[in-house]
C-alpha cells in the first residue's frame, strides 16, 4: 500500500479568512498531484494565538466553528483528507488542535497539544489523551510542534500501532535559527527510533526553524518543501517495503520501568 501524502506548507496570519482562502488553493494544488493526504502547519486555520491575538476572548468561537465546517465541506468535495492546525474552543476551553478530517468530510480525530510553550499556556489548555485512528487501511496518529522535544508520546503511538504521525508545528524565529540541525535531529529520530514514517509540516518564513519534510522508518528523507516560500511538495509513503524494525529491539524489561 502506498500514500501519497502533500506538504502544505504556508503563510499563517490572524485572518481567518485569508488563511482558509490559502488552505483552498494549496489543496487543490495537492490534488492536482493526486495526493491522498494534506498536512497544514499548526494553528495554520486560526492563526496562532501568541502571534497574532493579544487574548483568547479575541478567538471568534463561531468563526472558528464555521471554519472548521468549511474545511469538512473542502474535504468532501476535493476528496482529499486535510490535517489543519487550529484553534478549537470544545469543553469550555481553547486547545491548540490538529483536525484529521477524512476524504468524506468526517472528523476522524483531534488531537490537542500535550506540551505547551509560554505563549501557548496563556490561550490553550494542554491535550490530555494520545491515540491512533484508522486512515487508508493503516493507522496513524498526530503530535503538534513543541511535542517532539519529548519522543515519549511517539514512542506510545508507534506501541499503539500507528505507521504514519503528523505533526503541524509552528517554529519560526530569527532568533531561534540553531534549532534547524536540532529540529531536523529530533524528526528523524523520532522517524528511526519508532519504524514509523513523520510527516511534519512548518510555517512558511524565511525565518523558518525547519523546512516542511517527510521521512521513512529509516529516518531518510522522502521529501522536503524549500525554505522561506509557500509550497506543495508530494511524497509517497511505501507502506509495503521493509524498513528497519529497531522498536522491536528495545530491552523492554528496562525501557518500560516506571521512574519516580
Amino acid at each position: 500500500m502506498k500514500i501519497k501524502v502533500a506538504l502544505g506548507q504556508m503563510r499563517i496570519t490572524g485572518s481567518v479568512d485569508e488563511n482558509l482562502a490559502k488552505i483552498k488553493s494549496l489543496v487543490a494544488v495537492a490534488k492536482r498531484k493526486r495526493a491522498d493526504a494534506i498536512c497544514f502547519p499548526e494553528c495554520a486555520l486560526s492563526g496562532y494565538g501568541p502571534i497574532h491575538y493579544d487574548s483568547p476572548g479575541e478567538l471568534d468561537r463561531k468563526k472558528m466553528d464555521a471554519a472548521h465546517s468549511e474545511i469538512r465541506n473542502l474535504a468532501r468535495a476535493r476528496r482529499i483528507a486535510i490535517i489543519s492546525g487550529t484553534s478549537l474552543y470544545t469543553k469550555g476551553k481553547w486547545w491548540n488542535a490538529a483536525l484529521f478530517v477524512t476524504k468524506s468530510g468526517r472528523i476522524a480525530h483531534v488531537y490537542a497539544k500535550a506540551h505547551l510553550t509560554g505563549g501557548d499556556k496563556d490561550f490553550y489548555a494542554p491535550g490530555q489523551e494520545v491515540k491512533t485512528f484508522p486512515f487508508l487501511g493503516t493507522r496513524v496518529g498526530c503530535q503538534i510542534c513543541l511535542d517532539q522535544r519529548f519522543p515519549e508520546l511517539f514512542r506510545v503511538l508507534a506501541l499503539k500501532g500507528a505507521k504514519i504521525i503528523f505533526h503541524p508545528l509552528y517554529a519560526v524565529s530569527r532568533d531561534t535559527l540553531w534549532k534547524r540541525p536540532v529540529i531536523d535531529a529530533h524528526m528523524r529520530s523520532r522517524a528511526a527510533e519508532n519504524s514509523v514514517f513523520i510527516v511534519t509540516v512548518n510555517r512558511a518564513s524565511i525565518t523558518q526553524n525547519s523546512t516542511s519534510r517527510i521521512y521513512d522508518p529509516n529516518g531518510v528523507l522522502v521529501a522536503q518543501s524549500p525554505l522561506g516560500r509557500e509550497d506543495v511538495a508530494v511524497g509517497v509513503l511505501d507502506l509495503t517495503r521493509k524498513y528497519s524494525q529497531f522498536i522491536k529491539s528495545r530491552r523492554r524489561d528496562l525501557a518500560d520501568l516506571r521512574y519516580k
